[in-house]
């Protein structure tokens, strides 16, 4: 495979790529493509071995400029938790950041159906009374009246538990910020997550902590209250104290992993014909 990022006479393309001929090359991380998932479990506190950290933090060394920082001592690790925790707060309370979450969840089977796409309610991990609960949320007028009781305190606290519940906890950077380097870190990304499959791990990517602290960081705090602003600018201090993050790195993934049951459900994947144009 010949990839062009970004190619110059291709309008709103990513990459190109041709395909060659070439030699057989088999890669140990094949099998796990269809295996890999999001596991929202609580994770059994469980050490992971030494050798697997080491394995999984060198996994992406071919992709330049990535690198892959985990930390696996407890008392980190409940230091990262609140951090998920004051970033779900701010996503229960703010308008936009709530509906573009509840905008993928799928209720029913008959929805999953419908749409081909989104996360299944039984993939959050929730019993009974709180899919119930959750259901109740999902109106914005409702969770704005409910905040003034707190709501917001509570489903964060979720947040909380199972990050603290991790076994180890990484964070993806790159050297550079630029288009290309992202991509890059999604590779890096996709390395990490399926040598984790394949060494047994329950694996969560954390987003909401590194998507809202980049948009605060790029846009200059535009999007969000004063003390959400002030909030988001202690949550990236924090992950600077506990990472080495420099100003033009990219800030790829925060992830939890553990060992953990399999998930109770899964998202569906597009079809490759969905996301590739071939010419």
């Amino acid at each position: 495979a010949l990839t062009e990022y970004f190619p110059r006479n291709g309008k709103n393309l990513i990459a190109r790529v041709k395909l060659v001929e070439g030699g057989k090359e088999d890669s140990p991380l094949f099998e796990y493509l269809p295996l890999r998932c999001t596991n929202r479990r609580i994770f059994k506190k469980k050490p992971i071995p030494a050798d697997i950290l080491e394995d999984i933090m060198n996994c992406a060394k071919d992709i330049p400029g990535a690198s892959v920082n985990l930390v696996s001592d407890r008392k980190t690790i409940k230091r990262i938790a609140r951090l998920a925790e004051k970033t779900d707060r701010i996503i229960f309370s703010h308008r936009l950041l709530h509906k573009g979450l509840f905008k993928w969840i799928r209720w029913t089977q008959d929805e999953i159906d419908k749409t081909m796409d989104g996360l299944p309610v039984a993939a959050l991990e929730l019993n009974k009374l709180q899919q119930k609960a959750f259901k109740l949320i999902s109106s914005c007028k409702t969770l704005n009246v409910l905040n003034k009781f707190g709501v917001n305190r509570a489903v964060s606290s979720y947040s909380y538990k199972s990050m603290k519940s991790a076994s180890g906890v990484g964070l993806i950077t790159m050297d550079g910020n630029s288009p290309e380097d992202y991509i890059n870190g999604g590779r890096a990304f996709e390395r990490v997550w399926l040598t984790a499959a394949s060494r047994g791990l329950a694996f969560q990517p954390m987003g909401g902590i590194v998507f809202l602290t980049t948009k605060f960081r790029l846009a200059g705090g535009k999007g969000f209250s004063p003390k959400q602003q002030k909030t988001l600018e202690e949550i990236f201090s924090s992950l600077c104290d506990i990472y080495p993050i420099k100003n033009s790195n990219a800030v790829i993934i925060l992830f939890r992993m553990g060992y953990a049951e399999p998930p109770s459900g899964r998202a569906l994947r597009r079809p490759v014909s969905e996301v590739i144009k071939t010419f």
